[in-house]
C-alpha cells in the first residue's frame, strides 16, 4: 500500500502540528466537521510503515509546541511505566515471579484471551447501539474493527484518547458525519466508565477478600458515586440553561445528547445488558488468568482487581497505563492475601492478555486501510435524535 501522497516531506508537512487528540477535541466545537477532520488527520488513511515513520517524527507535535517538550513528556511516561514495572519485579524478585509464570496452564490462559476477545466484540455492539439510539446505522463489522483498533491505540501509543479518535474515524470513514462519530465515541466512553464502576460496586458485595484491602470502603463508595453521578447528569441536564456559543454551547448540546440516549428504551434493553455482559467477561478473563497460575481467587475478587487496574490506568502518567495498571492489580491481589510474586505474575499475565488484544487491533489497523480519502467531504447525514 502506498502513501498516495507525493514525497515523504510533503506528507510530513501535511500532518505536522496536527496531533490526533486535537481532532477529537476540536470536532465538538467546529461547525465544519468534515473539512476539519480531513485537514486534521489525513495520515490515518495510509496505515503502513511510512506513515508510522512520519507519525513518530511529526504527528505528536502540537502546533506551537516545542518538539523537545512533547518528546520529553513521552519519555517521562515511558520512564514512569518502566520504573513502576521494575520496582514491582525488584520487590518480589524476578526469579520468583518467573517461577510462578512458568506454571501457567495454557488452556486457562487461552480462555482468558478468548474472554477478552469477546469483551471487544460486546463493547463494539454497545458502541453500535449508541448509534442506533441516535438514529444512525453503523455496520457490526465496522464497529468491531474500530473497537479493536481503539484497543491498540489505547494500549501502545502516546495519544491520550487516541483509541476513541481512531474508533470514531473508522465510523467516519464508513460515511457517518464526524460530529456524530465523535459524540457517540464520547458517550460510549462515559458508559464504559459507568459500567466499570457498576461492576466494582456489584463485585464488592460478593467479594470475600476485599475487606482485607486497606481503604476498600473508599473504592466501593467511589464506584457507587460514579454510577449515581452518571444517572444524575442524564436526569439533571434539563435544568442546564441554554447556551449556544463556544464551548458552553457544545458541552450543553453534548450533555443533552447523552441524556437522550440514557432516557431511550434501548439504553435499558440493549446498552445496559451489554455493559453487564462485557464487565462479566472482563472479570472472567482475569479469573481465568488467576486460575492459570493456581491462585485461589473468586470471580468477584478478580473483577475488582482487573477493574481497579483499569481505573488507575486512566491516569495519564504512563504509556497506555502500563505499570500503573499492573501495580494496582498486584497491590490488590497482595492485599487480598496472595504472595507478592504470585500477585505480580497474575498482573503480568493479565497484561499479556491485553497485549494480545492490542496486537490484534494493530493488525486490523494495518490491513484494513481507510477508504475516505482527504478532500472527500460528503457525509452521510444521520437522522435526528429521538
Amino acid at each position: 500500500m502506498g502513501l498516495g501522497i507525493g514525497a515523504r516531506g510533503e506528507f510530513s508537512n501535511r500532518i505536522k502540528g496536527r496531533p490526533l487528540g486535537n481532532w477529537f477535541r476540536n470536532t465538538l466545537i467546529s461547525h465544519d466537521y468534515a473539512t476539519l477532520l480531513d485537514r486534521t488527520i489525513p495520515f490515518l488513511h495510509y496505515p503502513n510503515q511510512a506513515v508510522l515513520r512520519a507519525w513518530r517524527k511529526d504527528a505528536f507535535v502540537a502546533e506551537g509546541e516545542p518538539v523537545q517538550l512533547r518528546y520529553l513528556v513521552i519519555t517521562a511516561k515511558l520512564a514512569v511505566g518502566a520504573g513502576l514495572i521494575y520496582l514491582l519485579v525488584r520487590n518480589a524478585g524476578l526469579r520468583e515471579v518467573w517461577a510462578v509464570l512458568k506454571t501457567a496452564q495454557p488452556v486457562y490462559a487461552a480462555a482468558s484471551v478468548a474472554c477478552f476477545v469477546l469483551v471487544v466484540v460486546v463493547n463494539a455492539l454497545r458502541w453500535r447501539a449508541v448509534f442506533d439510539v441516535l438514529g444512525t446505522q453503523l455496520p457490526r463489522s465496522v464497529a468491531v474493527w474500530g473497537t479493536f483498533e481503539g484497543m491498540f491505540f489505547n494500549l501502545f501509543l502516546p495519544t491520550g484518547v487516541g483509541g476513541d479518535v481512531v474508533r470514531a474515524y473508522r465510523a467516519y470513514d464508513h460515511g457517518l458525519t464526524a460530529r456524530r462519530a465523535a459524540e457517540c465515541g464520547l458517550i460510549d466512553r462515559a458508559f464504559g466508565l459507568w459500567g466499570l464502576a457498576a461492576a466494582v460496586a456489584v463485585a464488592a458485595a460478593f467479594s470475600t477478600a476485599l475487606t482485607l484491602v486497606p481503604g476498600w470502603q473508599i473504592l466501593a463508595a467511589g464506584a457507587v458515586v460514579v454510577v449515581a453521578g452518571g444517572l444524575a447528569v442524564a436526569w439533571g441536564t434539563k435544568f442546564i440553561p441554554d447556551s449556544r456559543r463556544g464551548w458552553a454551547g457544545r458541552i450543553t448540546e453534548f450533555l443533552r445528547t447523552y441524556a437522550g440516549v440514557v432516557h431511550a428504551r434501548r439504553f435499558w434493553t440493549a446498552i445496559v445488558p451489554l455493559l453487564a455482559v462485557a464487565n462479566l467477561l472482563i472479570g472472567a478473563s482475569a479469573w481465568m488468568a488467576a486460575m492459570s497460575l493456581g491462585l485461589d481467587a473468586s470471580l468477584a475478587d478478580m473483577t475488582i482487581v482487573i477493574e481497579g487496574g483499569a481505573l488507575t490506568a486512566m491516569v495519564p502518567i504512563s504509556i497506555g497505563g502500563w505499570g500503573v495498571r499492573e501495580g494496582t492489580s498486584a497491590f490488590l491481589l497482595n492485599a487480598m492475601g496472595h504472595p507478592l510474586p504470585a500477585a505480580i505474575a497474575a498482573s503480568a499475565l493479565m497484561g499479556l492478555v491485553l497485549a494480545v488484544i492490542g496486537l490484534i487491533g494493530a493488525l486490523v489497523w494495518m490491513l484494513l486501510p481507510y477508504r475516505r480519502l482527504p478532500g472527500r467531504s460528503a457525509d452521510v447525514d444521520s437522522r435526528p435524535p429521538p
